[in-house]
């Protein structure tokens, strides 16, 4: 084996493959300028499944937007790959001098992504809307000792919507007492902590060429930068994902710790990923996913990866006991996280059901009446959905392409939150220009992405199988979905697993021939 095959890098006479179908990608994107746009808003109005008639109007301005940027992207990426080779080399080595090996690349970045994110709160002012007003209420509840409780009147406990958000706000609420802006701050020290994790997380998958430049795309990433001006779950589940990611990934890519350190890795892992639970219910099923990690190696024995995966779960259940056992003392019935599950059962298996969120407050929906009893609602909601899909077997497998298609058609969702939570109607930054804006350079970057597994698949032979470890992890959260519904919110936590191969496909389009 070669110096070159250790580091999962293919030899010479492999980089012809990857140099066609880089060019391939290129010219494809180049071919979209001849598409009539006519043509494009007939297929998207055949493919897309939404109830209310047709694509929107800024799926009609990010169809323009592509027909002309994508091209240009071709076209760049075409003539860089036919330029002298000489030319390419120079200025890669440029490139990983200056930037790639610099010790002050990470820590840019690192500002780059605090200053885009200061700048939207301060730009665009947002108060409390929706479910933002109650994780703060509850937030502020709990840091003035009352609590998880439905209200103040009744001081009944609750357990409607997952109590995580609200602990973690609590947290700092004691010290600083309820305020929005605290919470937007937080909001962007924990998105700083999520570019610097998905840079570990790429540089352990790839290597450390590919991972600032995953870092860069998810700093500057508008999808993600918009929810730091709201009070959501969605960025601390998002962080929390990545930490027990980070941490599951370690022991695989660096050297083994003492044995001491190799039992306090997974109970770390499996007490974050209780903390992701917590926060939202998804994460309940990713407890298992860490302990795959380990299986992506092929070096850990059965006795190893079962141990490793039996600390994993009672770290999550030093987390999880506690809140379960308290639910079912005020409940009367086993409620491992929230009791807001069976409406979004139900949202996704009803005879309105479409593949994305639909919650009618009208006769229409059945568990519209039973809103304020939290029980009766999710145990309805449980019981309508799964009479829903017995009765209808074939039309809920035929929603199951729309869920996904919902699930990663779009990254507006934060920014539509926004526009509804803003402080002014019409503020700037919330019309269709910039949902347009949002969803091309999400566009842009999963084209990317595409380009950068065709190049692994390619090069299998010379990949490290935990490479393919984001991939499996997509898909594993796409089937945990697929009972619920589509919303681009529920795929934020897998936007650094794009960025990582984008990254990927960004590098290998740089180095053709010039490695």
């Amino acid at each position: 084996m070669t110096e070159c095959q250790k580091d999962g890098i293919p030899p010479r006479d492999e980089w012809t493959r990857t140099s066609a179908v880089t060019r391939i990608f290129c010219i494809v994107a180049m071919l979209l300028l001849f598409i009539p746009l006519r043509t494009l808003v007939s297929f998207g109005n055949a493919v897309c499944p939404f109830p209310y008639g047709g694509i929107r109007d800024k799926t009609i301005l990010l169809l323009r937007a592509l027909k002309a940027v994508l091209p240009l992207v071709g076209l760049a990426g075409l003539l860089w790959t036919l330029a002298p080779g000489r030319l390419r080399k120079a200025v890669c080595r440029l490139v990983d001098r200056e930037i790639g090996d610099g010790k002050w690349t990470l820590p840019a970045i690192l500002v780059l992504a605090a200053v885009l994110r200061l700048g939207w709160i301060l730009c665009f002012p947002t108060q409390l809307y929706a479910e933002s007003t109650w994780y703060f209420e509850k937030a502020a509840q709990i840091a003035g000792g009352y609590g998880y409780v439905y209200d103040l009147q009744s001081r009944n406990p609750t357990a409607a919507w997952p109590v995580g958000y609200p602990i973690f706000l609590a947290l700092f609420f004691l010290v600083t007492g309820p305020s929005i802006l605290v919470a937007k701050l937080l909001n962007v020290l924990l998105s700083i902590a999520i570019v610097y994790l998905s840079y570990l997380i790429t540089s352990w998958l790839l290597d450390r060429r590919v991972a600032w430049i995953s870092a860069l795309l998810l700093a500057i990433l508008p999808g993600l930068i918009v929810y730091v001006g709201l009070v959501s779950s969605d960025l601390l589940f998002m962080a929390l994902v990545l930490a027990a990611f980070a941490l599951s990934l370690r022991p695989v890519v660096r050297d083994q710790p003492p044995r001491r350190l190799a039992l306090l890795n997974p109970l770390l892992v499996g007490v974050i990923a209780g903390g992701a639970a917590l926060t939202r219910p998804p994460g309940l099923v990713l407890i298992a996913f860490w302990a795959f990690v380990r299986v992506l190696t092929g070096r850990s024995e059965w006795p190893s990866l079962w141990r490793w995966a039996s600390l994993v779960v009672v770290g999550a259940l030093v987390v999880l006991a506690p809140w379960c056992i308290r639910n079912y003392i005020h409940f009367r019935r086993f409620v491992p996280i929230s009791n807001n599950g069976g409406a979004n059962f139900w949202i996704g298996n009803n005879p309105l059901a479409y593949g994305g969120y639909i919650f009618p407050r009208d006769d229409s929906n059945p568990l519209a009446a039973l809103i304020g009893d939290e029980v009766a609602l999710d145990e309805a909601g449980y019981r309508l959905g799964m009479e829903f899909i017995r009765q209808n077997p074939v039309p809920v497998l035929r929603l199951l392409p729309a869920k996904v298609f919902y699930l990663y058609n779009s990254n507006d969702a934060g920014l539509g939150w926004n526009c509804s939570a803003a402080t002014q109607p019409g503020q700037r930054g919330s019309g269709p220009r910039a949902f347009m804006l949002v969803n091309l350079v999400y566009t842009c970057t999963a084209f990317f992405g595409l380009l950068g597994l065709a190049v692994m698949a390619l090069n299998f032979r010379y990949v490290r199988p935990v490479a393919w470890s984001g991939v499996i992890l997509t898909l594993y959260w796409t089937l945990a979905q697929l009972p619920f519904f589509g919303s681009d919110r529920f795929s934020l936590p897998l936007l650094p697993i794009l960025t990582t191969y984008a990254a990927g496909g960004i590098s290998a389009l740089l180095r053709v021939d010039a490695d």
